[in-house]
């Protein structure tokens, strides 16, 4: 009988073992999951900032078809990426906007209103992510 006891008790500590590495490993998927996550922001970011550089350009008549491709491309591969990460609503902003780079005629003026893909919306909901992932709640 107490052989049973001992087993029950040595079951239970190499479970407990087992739950404590899981749960330390999960710690660390999740850190590594923010971290990766706010990577992807910063890149969006950055992306932001060199759509607006470029579009200053395009006001002054500077127009590059290939910097246009360059750019859906970063804006398509942003979106997919955040999609993997599982930031949905940035990753469709991203979309449209790497559609809309590829070719603006595509989205009429309308559609991309709804979609508030202008610089200031996807800014602010990039920046708020950010803000929502450092204090762990994505």
């Amino acid at each position: 009988m107490p052989t049973q006891t001992l087993s029950a008790v040595s079951i239970a500590k190499v479970l407990g073992t087992h739950v404590a590495t899981w749960l330390r490993n999960l710690s660390r998927a999740k850190s590594a999951r923010q971290q990766e996550s706010l990577k992807a922001i910063n890149k969006v970011i950055l992306a932001l900032r060199l759509t607006q550089a470029y579009s200053r350009g395009l006001q002054e008549g500077q127009q590059n078809h290939s910097t246009e491709g360059e750019i859906a491309v970063q804006w398509t591969e942003l979106g997919q990426e955040l999609e993997r990460l599982g930031l949905k609503s940035l990753a469709k902003k991203c979309d449209v906007a790497g559609r809309y780079w590829a070719d603006p005629g595509q989205l009429d003026a309308e559609f991309l209103r709804q979609a508030k893909t202008d610089f200031a919306s996807v800014e602010k909901l990039a920046r708020g992510l950010q803000v929502k992932i450092k204090l762990g709640k994505p």
